[in-house]
């Protein structure tokens, strides 16, 4: 997995390099503190739109996948290869404060003074010079009715019905956020492009409010590949890693 962690974050150099518009880059010098505050559910979801409508439903899978784990360990051994930065894991936002807190942080530089509030108390309690968020988001994916994306929650299983037609997609709406500390400002983020690639070997023929393991556990390699992508591109694009 790593070999593909690092073949995404040569590409994103590639394309990083291309860019026409980039935010200011900040340098961080030696004995860096960077906390990490891991909000990712550890359940996968299940979304399936039928063409019918009565079919459609959208459930949460208990995994083993870990993927929360996962991307933090991604996270980490990429930091920790520069002896500029000291990784010091958070634990999951419930341990902090009201999770609802960590739903209100978005990709974006326009902070609520709520949130500021949260991440400036964290940033002193572990004299944090960065701080990095980890979390899933509701948004649009590439998976449409008609011309209108569908909203897709979280990570995991997308099926379509067209009357007799049977597809399965992996998804991950995962978003890493990267904060300075002092002052606190916003200064990059990363999140996958989920491409419409249907899985081929995928089994539909069942009942699908409860395929078996054996099938949705076909869905975690694609997963970890954009959790790679999130990752690759919130460190580009704060300027953690080098983008020579």
């Amino acid at each position: 997995m790593l070999r593909w962690f690092y073949l995404i974050l040569a590409a994103l150099t590639i394309s990083s390099g291309c860019a026409t518009k980039q935010q200011p880059k900040f340098q961080f010098p030696a004995y860096t503190r960077v906390g990490i505050v891991n909000h990712l559910e550890g359940y996968a979801t299940h979304q399936n739109f039928s063409s019918l409508r009565v079919g459609s439903f959208s459930k949460t899978i208990i995994v083993d996948w870990n993927i929360p784990a996962y991307i933090e360990n991604q996270l980490t051994q990429t930091l920790q290869k520069d002896p500029r930065y000291s990784v010091i894991p958070l634990g999951a936002a419930e341990q902090l404060t009201d999770s609802n807190m960590i739903e209100q942080i978005s990709i974006s530089n326009e902070i609520k003074p709520e949130v500021a509030g949260f991440l400036r108390a964290v940033a002193d309690k572990q004299s944090l010079d960065m701080i990095i968020v980890i979390k899933s988001y509701r948004g649009p994916g590439p998976f449409k009715i008609a011309d209108a994306p569908i909203e897709l929650q979280g990570y995991g299983l997308f099926t379509r019905e067209l009357l007799m037609l049977k597809k399965a997609y992996a998804y991950a709406n995962i978003a890493v956020i990267v904060y300075k500390t002092s002052p606190l400002t916003y200064i990059g983020a990363g999140k996958p492009k989920v491409k419409e690639t249907s899985i081929s070997d995928f089994d539909l023929s069942g009942d699908l409010k409860h395929l078996p393991h054996s099938e949705i556990d076909k869905v975690q390699p694609p997963v970890q590949k954009y959790a790679d992508q999130a990752v690759a591109k919130a460190l580009i694009d704060a300027n953690l890693i080098s983008s020579k």
